[in-house]
C-alpha cells in the first residue's frame, strides 16, 4: 500500500464534511483512562477519553472540516460468535487486571484494562456536546457513507477501503 499512499494535509479538505467512526476514537482514547473506566471511577481522570476525542473534533473544525460523527457498529449476526468471544476475552482480561492491582502491580492491571474496555459507549454520545453532527447506525462505516451521499471521505482505521473512497460533492 505504501506506494500509492500520498501524504496530505487535512486543510486540503477544508470546507468539506468528513465521516468519523466515533467508536475508534473514543476506544483510542480510552486506552489513557482504562483503570478509571474499568472500575467506574469518580472524577474527571475517567473521563479523558471524551478530552481525546474533541480535541480531535476541534482539529477538524480548526482547519474548517464539518465533522460528522458516526456511531456503527450494531450487533450483527452472522458476528454473534466472534463478538462473544471478545466479550469474553474482555472479561476474562478485566478479571486478571483486578487480579494484577490487588497484587500491586499496577503497571500490568493497566495492560489488561486496556485490554478489557468495553464497547458500551452510551457515556459517548450522550457526554459529546459541541453541535457536531451525527448518526448512529448499525452498519459498517462505508455502506452509511455510500448511502448517504454528503460525506467527502471517512476517518476509520477499521475500513480498508476509506483511502479509495470516492468523493462525493
Amino acid at each position: 500500500m505504501k506506494p500509492y499512499i500520498e501524504p496530505i494535509h487535512i486543510k486540503k479538505y477544508a470546507g468539506k464534511r468528513v465521516g468519523i467512526d466515533a467508536y475508534s476514537w473514543l476506544h483510542k482514547g480510552a486506552y489513557s483512562c482504562s483503570m478509571e473506566l474499568c472500575l467506574n471511577s469518580d472524577g474527571e481522570k475517567k473521563l479523558r477519553y471524551i478530552d481525546y476525542f474533541m480535541h480531535r473534533i476541534n482539529l477538524l473544525r480548526h482547519h474548517k472540516i464539518t465533522p460528522v460523527v458516526v456511531f456503527d457498529g450494531g450487533n450483527v449476526p452472522c458476528k454473534s460468535t466472534t463478538e462473544q468471544d471478545r466479550h469474553r476475552r474482555r472479561i476474562s482480561n478485566r478479571e486478571i487486571a483486578m487480579a494484577k492491582l490487588k497484587e500491586g502491580n499496577v503497571s500490568a492491571a493497566t495492560e489488561f484494562f486496556q485490554l478489557s474496555i468495553l464497547d458500551d459507549w452510551s457515556l459517548g454520545y450522550t457526554s459529546i456536546s459541541g453541535g457536531e453532527d451525527f448518526c448512529i447506525g448499525g452498519h459498517r462505516l462505508n455502506v452509511v457513507f455510500s448511502l448517504n451521499g454528503t460525506l467527502l471521505q471517512l476517518c476509520s482505521p477499521s475500513e480498508p477501503n476509506s483511502p479509495y473512497c470516492s468523493r462525493i460533492p
